[in-house]
């Protein structure tokens, strides 16, 4: 899950929606896809490789959806974002693999900033997240 932090032109623009904007966004931070009940039946059939390639295009079209959302709830058109293009970002956000750096650029055109935490899938010793990138 990412996590998306505030700079102070975002700040100042989400101070300034009115309450019924504000809960869309809680709302959309909030919400998790629910994959469990699609995944626990297809393991039943498919071969865990079958699974483990719907599981990844699962994630990439969220990644997909997840930009496009954040550039709408930021109110911003494609055309809209500095340093980009309107078909830059139309690609960007129709792609099924991204890069970090063009990832960093693309949330910082937002006027937001990005992090990226490892998580442990098991209990182990170590913290259950670590932060790998912070910008």
């Amino acid at each position: 899950m990412w996590t998306v932090h505030q700079t102070e032109t975002f700040k100042s623009w989400f101070e300034a929606l009115d309450d019924s904007a504000k809960e869309d966004i809680y709302a959309m931070k909030k919400k998790q896809p629910q994959y469990t009940e699609f995944f626990s039946s297809a393991k039943k059939t498919m071969t865990p490789e079958s699974v483990r390639r719907a599981e990844q295009k699962a994630q990439n079209v969220i990644v997909r959806l997840r930009l496009a959302e954040l550039r709408k709830k930021a109110d911003l058109k494609q055309s809209e974002i500095s340093g980009f293009s309107q078909t830059s970002i139309s690609r960007l956000e129709g792609r099924s693999d991204l890069k970090i750096s063009t990832l960093i650029e693309y949330v910082h055109a937002l006027g937001m900033g990005l992090e990226i935490k490892a998580v442990q899938k098991k209990r182990s010793a170590l913290p259950r997240e670590i932060i790998i990138l912070k910008q």
